[in-house]
């Protein structure tokens, strides 16, 4: 049997996880998602963006730019401490989730550099269960 292995890569997903945190918690008017956003992380006495969403990099703002580089592009900028450990546990947790589509999941500690993410998931033998591949992908 040929192995079929899925690559979820998700780039954006610490800011994915805060925004999704801060929609229950703290709605803004349009949502946080419309917003630009980043995460920071102190490094060699500065902070600096560790991880972007979409609507910031739209602006130009980049993990590993200066936090003062980034509120020069985008003034309103809304920032928030950046939190590997969360990130990794809800990785985790969504792998966990993941399990409904195959027993072989792993969390990819490589994808998307800093504030990214990514699963791998092993499902040969199982997409016929999901009506294919395309099927599977799509749900």
């Amino acid at each position: 049997m040929k192995r079929r292995v899925v690559s979820l890569w998700l780039p954006s997903f610490a800011t994915d996880r805060l925004t999704t945190r801060l929609d229950r918690r703290r709605p803004a008017q349009d949502g946080w998602r419309a917003r630009s956003l980043a995460t920071v992380i102190a490094a060699q006495g500065a902070l600096s963006v560790a991880a972007v969403n979409p609507a910031a990099e739209a602006v130009g703002v980049r993990p590993g730019l200066s936090l003062a580089d980034a509120r020069a592009l985008v003034p309103g900028l809304a920032t928030f401490e950046a939190d590997p450990a969360a990130d990794r546990e809800a990785l985790e947790r969504l792998a966990g989730w993941c399990g409904r589509y195959t027993p072989w999941t792993a969390v990819d500690d490589c994808a998307g550099g800093p504030g990214g993410g990514g699963l791998w998931l092993d499902i040969s033998g199982c997409a016929h269960l999901f009506g294919g591949e395309a099927a599977l992908l799509g749900d």
